[in-house]
């Protein structure tokens, strides 16, 4: 069994994680850490839980004697960088967001497996989860760059919950995103902007633009379908999802159209709860304990 610890447990993705955690059948939650909150039943804090965990919060964890440390919260005591340079077989899953300009230079993988699950199965020690917005928005982008295809200047239009869509963490988001684009298309240099409005759908998040292409779109539909055949949650429908379609799954739902022959217009919905947060990091966990995709992922979990 993989002994797990949760640092930070205090966040609302660390309450989602532990949900998902409870119903993994390889893991044994082991420490759930929160500094200010030693002390208190983990039941109390995070809801939905109580007859599921006896557990409290501990004010402290051992990394030595775990197999995978999950950090949710930049306040832990427990840093990536000490974790990382003094506990060599640990696994680390970074959620603070606080690597993810250049996780590499750190030694993690850029969490997103649909675009860098090979790295995570072939010797990863830690990843770093990136914002909601960033991996939807890389995911939905990905086929496009993988073949030349973005030559213009990306207007992304987004709507989410409040928190998922403040204006700093959109910024953080666009610069990534137009980094890591021209890394997988190496002639792109183009900017990206995001616009947001806030919905009220607590886990839903969509994800739209448009840009030029000349393509057929059953060309366009073959070349996503091509790059995610073999993926677990990737799926190209036929017209816009629902928030109901993806709410508490992995699910990423993408909707291609074009309303005339030199325009692609790209819709997609996922779960901001879990793409983005706790969902991708225990898909990632299971890629870099060599099991499958989706153990642990297959039902949905606890509305909020």
């Amino acid at each position: 069994m993989i002994k797990v610890g949760i640092a930070g447990a205090e966040t609302q993705s660390a309450g989602e994680l532990i949900r998902l955690l409870l119903g993994h059948p390889d893991i044994v939650l082991s420490a759930i850490e929160s500094k200010s909150h030693s002390g208190l039943s983990v039941s109390v804090l995070h809801h939905g839980l109580f007859g599921e965990i006896p557990m409290i919060f501990s004010g402290s964890l051992n990394p030595a004697s775990l197999d995978v440390v999950f950090l949710c919260d930049s306040a832990s005591p427990l840093t990536f960088q000490e974790l990382y340079s003094r506990f060599n077989m640990l696994r680390i899953i970074d959620l603070t967001d606080s690597l993810n300009a250049n996780p590499e230079s750190a030694g993690a993988v850029l969490g997103i497996s649909e675009l860098y699950r090979k790295p995570l199965v072939r010797g990863a020690r830690a990843a770093s989860i990136p914002a909601p917005v960033t991996v939807i928005a890389l995911i939905a982008l990905y086929p496009l760059a993988s073949h030349m295809l973005l030559n213009d200047k990306l207007d992304i239009k987004v709507e989410a919950p409040a928190d998922v869509c403040e204006p700093q963490i959109l910024k953080q988001a666009a610069s990534l995103i137009a980094d890591r684009l021209e890394k997988l298309q190496p002639s792109f240099s183009h900017t990206v902007d995001i616009s947001a409005s806030p919905w009220e759908h607590p886990r839903a998040l969509r994800l739209s633009f448009t840009l030029k292409c000349s393509l057929a779109l059953e060309e366009i539909i073959r070349i996503y379908d091509n790059v995610y055949d073999d993926h677990n949650f990737t799926f190209i429908v036929g017209q816009p999802a629902r928030p109901c379609d993806v709410a508490g799954t992995q699910k990423c739902l993408i909707a291609l159209r074009k309303p005339n022959q030199n325009t692609l217009d790209v819709d997609v919905v996922a779960d901001c709860r879990m793409r983005g947060g706790a969902g991708d990091a225990v898909h990632v966990m299971n890629l870099l304990f060599g099991l499958h995709e989706k153990v642990g992922l297959s039902l949905k979990v606890s509305d909020y």
